[in-house]
């Protein structure tokens, strides 16, 4: 059984808590069960998406990766520019759950 103290910290908490969504109109901040990061930078490498390029909440986005226009990807899937810089060109995608990374340069360059 609550007391009246704790029952009224309660209703406080989730006060704040539905005033701070609301506040930041962050997709990821209202979706409670997903706090995944869809970008993130690599040392000093930066991702970059244009305006109305399309990432999925679940798909990471790492590093030295370049989205053009309409550019979309899909639920899982991972791009990871840490050796190299990757570039996915307007009107293209990538799909569920691939994996698309760079290789080193190997002994007949790169």
């Amino acid at each position: 059984m609550l007391t009246r103290m704790a029952r009224a910290s309660l209703k406080a908490g989730n006060a704040l808590h539905a005033a701070s969504i609301a506040a930041t109109r962050n997709t990821v901040e209202r979706d409670l069960y997903s706090r995944q990061r869809r970008f993130l930078p690599l040392d000093t490498a930066w991702p970059y998406a244009a305006g109305d390029a399309f990432v999925s909440q679940s798909a990471s986005v790492v590093g030295d990766v370049l989205l053009d226009a309409s550019s979309s990807v899909w639920h899982g899937a991972v791009l990871r520019g840490d050796l190299h810089s990757i570039t996915l060109g307007a009107f293209s995608n990538v799909q569920d759950r691939a994996v698309v990374g760079t290789a080193r340069c190997g002994r007949r360059g790169c």
